[in-house]
């Protein structure tokens, strides 16, 4: 998984259109904003999101710059993130964050 989505998909040109086959940008985005409070990125993200959806707009596609920016599982190489999950690798910090999201709103 972590080669799959951190090395390959992470390579594509940030331009490259990102099209999800459900409209899950909210919950991704809450997930996010609760592994980096203090991504601003990702909380203006999340507010835009907010805003398609009470307009009943989509919030897809994305870009791969948009998904390096905001989305957790595409930032376990940062260190600050590793620290959060008190993770000392990529790989376990992916670990991890799958584990956690699998968890969450539970």
């Amino acid at each position: 998984m972590y080669q799959s989505l951190c090395k390959t998909l992470a390579s594509l040109p940030k331009l490259t259109r990102v099209y999800c086959a459900h409209e899950y940008t909210m919950k991704n985005l809450e997930f996010g904003s609760t592994i980096e409070p203090e991504n601003i990125v990702l909380m203006e993200k999340l507010e835009w999101a907010k805003q398609q959806r009470r307009l009943n707009l989509p919030t897809v596609p994305s870009t791969i710059q948009d998904e390096l920016d905001n989305n957790p599982f595409l930032r376990v190489d940062l260190p600050h993130i590793q620290e959060k999950l008190w993770c000392t690798s990529a790989v376990e910090a992916l670990k991890k964050l799958r584990q956690l999201k699998d968890n969450y709103g539970s």
